[in-house]
Parts: structure tokens; sequence; C-alpha cells
């Protein structure tokens, strides 16, 4: 008793700071029962609700400063451990508490007894050289000191009368008119309480270059009113990244529900294109009812996969669905091998010419089947209601290379074959490699269905397209 601190109490009604607990920097309006203050989870800047902050402007204005007071008395006070299935004022952490009473100069007019049941409305710091005022002895939390003095002065025994309070009051004002360049000393933690532990003074190495760091700031050297106002502004750029931060993440929720509901269109799709099948629907009896489950079914335990389905998988290069259903169609059959080469040139290149030239009837043919089985398979992945647009995804196709990749195929030079289109010559080399990559999947593809007919005839392609300076090493 009689240690001189600096006092920051918060002037509420319900003696938060008298019944213990941590300070919070910002409430929410629901504090736990045993009325320490502590918001509830889910409270503060993370509301989608714009709460008024009681406690001010970025919950720091509604804190009065009354300066350095006396300390009278100290009290341990253990709180009792959580017990399930209570409310909140039965969350309270287990531990001991330490709560204060500080003898502190407020302002006139302050009802002592209220404030001596934890009723601060009245309790207000006295105004800078004012005279007046009363002594009033104030019950608050550890956490509503600022600062220890090494400075102790003698306490008398009862403090009832107003002369003893007021004698007191005298004797703090000696102290601080001795002590004018930032009032009494600090108690020193180190050389004042002897705490040697190393730890410990790494925390006050930082605590100190922390302060200094504060008082560079030009925060710190701002007028009172426009602290506040920057204060207050910051609170609503972090309310603000708050919000900003729950949309991105409704926002990515909503992306996710988008894609899973593509992703069911696509599993639609190939259930239509017969590349997969519903698990069970091909023992179900009768076509009609294995149809209907391929077609309407959006989700389900898993699918099985089909011949389509073990075929497309042996392609990446190029559209699996288009190029799965001419090969299982029979398109390439009645194919030579350079029309072969020359219609899957369509698959490896996306470049729109600025002229083409019409195609011969040897390539034309081919070209209407490519683009009649792509036009089936957009629509029905319109049906499927996957978003596709049937003009541009048959006119994905394009047939300007076909001359050049027919012409290459049966032996030309790769002068000539430039001459035959617009393309550079860096995208026909790209094109060409990419073909090479193509014709070797599809022979693994036509393995994988047993005919080694086509086979043959797309390793063919690959030595008749696989010369010259378009393979050469760079």
């Amino acid at each position: 008793a009689g240690r001189l601190v600096r006092v920051s109490i918060r002037p509420n009604s319900e003696g938060k700071e008298a019944s213990g607990g941590r300070r919070p920097k910002r409430r929410t309006g629901t504090e736990d029962g045993d009325g320490d203050g502590d918001a509830a989870p889910g409270g503060g800047l993370d509301d989608d609700e714009d709460d008024d902050d009681e406690d001010g402007e970025f919950g720091m204005s509604r804190e009065q400063d009354f300066g350095w007071g006396i300390v009278v008395n100290f009290q341990r006070r253990v709180a009792a451990p959580n017990q399930k299935g209570g409310g909140a004022e039965q969350q309270a952490p287990a531990g001991p508490r330490y709560t204060v009473d500080v003898l502190v100069h407020a302002a006139g007019g302050v009802d002592a007894a209220a404030v001596g049941k934890g009723d601060r409305a009245s309790l207000r710091p006295i105004e800078p050289g004012a005279a007046d005022g009363e002594m009033v002895v104030v019950t608050c939390d550890l956490s509503a000191l600022d600062g220890l003095s090494a400075v102790k002065v003698h306490v008398p025994k009862d403090l009832r009368p107003a002369d003893a309070r007021n004698g007191l009051r005298r004797v703090l004002r000696e102290v601080l008119r001795r002590f004018p360049d930032g009032g009494p000393p600090r108690l020193d933690p180190i050389q004042d309480l002897g705490i040697r532990d190393d730890g410990f003074r790494r925390l006050v190495r930082r605590t100190e270059l922390l302060e200094a760091r504060l008082r560079e700031s030009p925060l710190s050297a701002a007028e009172p009113d426009r602290r506040r106002e920057m204060l207050a502004a910051y609170g609503e750029k972090l309310r603000l990244a708050g919000k900003v931060d729950r949309c991105r993440k409704r926002l990515r929720a909503l992306e996710s529900v988008l894609q899973l509901d593509d992703l069911k269109a696509r599993r639609r799709v190939l259930r239509r294109l017969g590349f997969t099948n519903p698990a069970g629907a091909s023992a179900a009896a009768g076509g009609g009812a294995a149809t209907a489950a391929t077609g309407d079914a959006a989700s389900g335990a898993g699918d099985v996969i089909e011949t389509k389905g073990r075929v497309a998988c042996e392609v990446s290069v190029g559209d699996e669905l288009v190029l799965t259903e001419l090969l299982l169609d029979g398109a390439f059959g009645d194919l030579s091998v350079e029309q072969c080469v020359a219609l899957l040139s369509c698959f490896c290149h996306g470049e729109k010419e600025e002229s083409m030239a019409p195609l011969e009837e040897a390539l034309a043919v081919p070209y209407r089947r490519l683009q009649a089985k792509a036009r089936h398979v957009a629509r029905v992945s319109s049906e499927c209601k996957l978003a596709v647009d049937e003009q541009a995804y048959v006119a994905s196709f394009r047939a300007e290379l076909m001359p050049a990749t027919y012409a290459w195929a049966r032996g030309a030079r790769f002068a000539d074959v430039c001459r035959l289109s617009d393309a550079y010559e860096g995208s026909l080399v790209r094109m060409f490699r990419m073909l090479e990559e193509l014709l070797r999947q599809m022979g693994n593809a036509a393995k994988c269905i047993g005919n080694t007919e086509l086979e043959a005839k797309f390793a063919e392609g690959i030595n008749k397209i696989k010369r010259d300076i378009v393979f050469a090493s760079s």
C-alpha cells in the first residue's frame, strides 16, 4: 500500500474492471456473465452487422486517464473452474486474479458510495489545473494500471474521513511537483524487483523498443481530436477489410457450387454419350431403364467406365470426346494414311488464318464428318445443361492446315508446304510435333479396342510426317 500508480478506468456502470478479467479492446455488446468484459466468440470486427462501438473509436476513446493515484489495498481472487453445461457465467478461466483499490483524484459531484459498489456512472477525472474535486477509492483490475512508480507514501489506516483523503491529495501533489518531467520514476522490474530471468529481460527490452517506436510515431504527436479521428478511420478500415474477407469466402463458396454443377453436367454428358454408366445401370432390366438412369442421374455413388471411356483415356492432345466418337464410328477406317493425318491436324491447330482456299474433295468429306460429330457432342452437352456454344465449338476444329498437312504426309518439301498456308513456319513446326504425339495416342486408342489395322495406319502416319527439318534437333 502507498505505492503510486497511473490509472486508466472505463466509466461503465457494471463494474467490469472490479470483477476481474481482461480489458477488451473492442466490445461487441455480448460479455461473459461474470462481467469481465470478454467478447463472445464471433463478435468484434468479424460480425456482419455494423455494431456501434460502445467504447468509442477503435475501442479506446471511452477509457479515461485519472493520472497518478495511490494504492490502498489489493485482493487475490480465485475463479472457479469451468463447469460443463453452464452458461456464459461458467466460462471464466480458472486461476488467481488480483483487484486493486486505488485512491484517485476525481471531478466533483462523484457518488463515492455508488463507486464503492461498482457503479462508475458519476466517476470522471479531474480537469487539468483544477483545485477542487474529490479523492475517491476505486476498485479496479490490474489491467487498469498503466504504470507503477518507485515512489511510496504513507497511507492512513482509515480513509473514510475526508481529511485523511485530502491529506493524501496534498501529498500526491507534492510528489508530482518534485517530478515535473514525466512524473514519478517508474518501478524497474530488474533493478527494483530483482528479476533475473533472461526471458523476462528480453521481453522488457522488446517493450522498450516498441514504446520508443510509439513515441516516434506521428500518431503520438497528433492532437487528441486528430488522433481519435485517425483511430476511427483505422477501425473502419479494419471493419471493411473483415467484410471484404467474408465476401471473398462467400464468393469462393459460390464458385465451388458452380463448379460442382459444372461437374455434374459433364458427368451427364459422358453418360449420354456412352462413355460411362452409373453403377448398376448396366445391370438394370431393359434398355429403357438403363437409358433413363444414364440421362437423368445427376450424381451417384460412382460411374462405370465403358469402352468409349477407356478409349478416351488414351487421348489427351485433342478433344477426347470427338476423337473417340470418330474412332469408334469407323471414320478413319475408310481413309488413307494421308487423309487421317490431315484430318487429325484439325485437333492440333487453333489459330484462325486470314484466308482459306476450298478443300479438295478428299479432305472435305472427312472434315464434314468431323463437323457432324462435333455438332452432335455440342448438342448433347447443351441438353445436359453444360454451357456450350454449338457454332463456336464446331468452328474450333479448324481446317486451314489440312492441305499443308496432306501435302507434307505425301512427301512435299517444307518450303512448298509453307506456300499452302498463311501460318508462320514456327506454327507449322509446333503443329506437326503435336500431331506426331496425337497419332501416337490414337494408335494406343486403336490398340485398346483391338483394331491392329488402324493401329498400324496411325504408326505409318507418324513415319510419314516425322522427317526433315520439322523434327530436327534444335
